[in-house]
């Protein structure tokens, strides 16, 4: 079992770290696309501000609501349901043609970025060894600075060429396929290994 344990740290970390990713990629992207809607659709700059306000109030009430489901029903399962708030909201937003609708996804794509980042979190520090959890929590934030490298690259590329819309599907679709992915069931199998036989810390 010794020799499993790091690969088995692995996959937690990627699995956890890859929805924080997916969670910077979409707050780097948002500006880029409120530019483009200013464009495409004649914002005012309330309405434009009004965007990024629902997304940071969606995020605050994901992180409370998903942070009290997760003790109720277990943080793999809100883990997967966060994910895919987030990749289905991005997905329909792509296809609406007016501000009210963006808005209504933007709240919904909030809650699902706002209650993955806690409970990701919370699911690494919890499995790893007290020993190495500092190190792990510091890899498991340096995804972060990778979604962020991301959006720049979507930002710069796709969106000039291809529009706001192929930008957020093309976030949703990565989230989706690894949200379905079969790797995510390996977090049950993880925490089980890694955590202590008594003191477990509310539901996996």
């Amino acid at each position: 079992m010794g020799k499993q344990q790091p690969i088995s740290q692995r996959k937690l970390l990627g699995v956890a770290g890859l929805g924080w990713l997916f969670d910077a990629m979409d707050v780097g992207i948002l500006s880029f696309i409120i530019a483009a809607l200013h464009v495409e659709w004649n914002l005012s700059p309330e309405e434009m501000k009004w965007i990024g306000s629902v997304n940071s109030i969606g995020m605050a009430a994901g992180a409370f609501l998903f942070g009290l489901l997760a003790d109720r029903i277990g943080r793999k399962k809100v883990f997967i349901i966060t994910l895919l708030c987030f990749s289905i909201g991005s997905g329909i937003s792509a296809f609406v043609t007016s501000l009210s609708a963006f808005l209504i996804l933007r709240f919904v794509i909030g809650m699902g970025l706002g209650g993955e980042l806690p409970v990701a979190s919370t699911l690494v520090s919890e499995a790893v060894v007290p020993e190495k959890r500092g190190r792990v929590i510091v890899l498991l934030e340096s995804f972060w600075a990778v979604g962020w490298l991301a959006a720049a690259l979507i930002s710069y590329f796709v969106i000039p060429s291809f529009g706001w819309q192929a930008a957020l599907l093309l976030t949703a679709l990565t989230a989706f396929m690894r949200c379905t992915c079969g790797r995510v069931c390996l977090i049950r199998r993880n925490m089980n290994r890694f955590l202590p036989k008594r003191g477990r810390c509310g539901r996996m």
